[in-house]
């Protein structure tokens, strides 16, 4: 099977495939933020994978969407997005968790398209309101020192560069909008 029929089995309404244009929404008591990603090549994105619309797909704590950017016939990037109004200490640690069920998944579906992982894989956050940086312990690691866990996870947010799952130092990419309102993000 060639990778456009393996499409066509996917067949979910949570899938989108576009070379132009991939909407994500986040909707949440009080309102709802749209992020338009604007991309320059095929891309195949899985909504709302937590919802299970795919039934291979067995991770249902996951970030938001899974992109996959396509360059003649293998893929060339993986993002993945989680969406939230307010990002705060706890809220990142759960994210933390959401970004390697999505990781998992994306696995799961790349192998499903018989496409190889890709090198490039960049995980995204998009909010509203930051109140991790002025996270009690939020600070610079000494080096030499062992940080905890939980330092390592913020310092992750602040340097930009988290570990998810074998992956260490994979890049993050903030992304802060206005909440009820629709903003660009564009995807080179």
């Amino acid at each position: 099977m060639n990778l456009e029929e393996r499409i066509k089995v996917l067949n979910s309404d949570h899938f989108t495939d576009s070379a132009q244009k991939i909407v994500l929404k986040e909707d949440e008591p009080g309102g709802s933020c749209t992020l338009e990603l604007r991309v320059t090549r095929r891309c195949l994105a899985l909504h709302k994978a937590d919802e299970r619309k795919i039934g291979f797909l067995k991770n249902q704590q996951v970030a938001d969407c899974i992109v996959i950017e396509l360059e003649e016939g293998n893929a060339y990037a993986l993002h993945v997005f989680e969406l939230k109004k307010t990002i705060r200490r706890a809220s990142w640690e759960k994210i933390l968790s959401q970004f390697e069920g999505a990781f998992h998944n994306a696995l799961g579906l790349l192998g499903v398209l018989g496409l190889a992982t890709p090198e490039r894989i960049v995980f995204h956050a998009a909010y509203c309101n930051n109140q991790l940086d002025s996270a009690p312990g939020l600070r610079k690691i000494p080096s030499g020192s062992n940080p905890s866990q939980d330092q390592r996870e913020l310092n992750g947010w602040q340097q930009g560069r988290i570990d998810v799952s074998w992956l260490k130092g994979a890049p993050l990419k903030k992304v802060q909008w206005d909440w009820n309102k629709t903003h660009e993000l564009h995807i080179p």
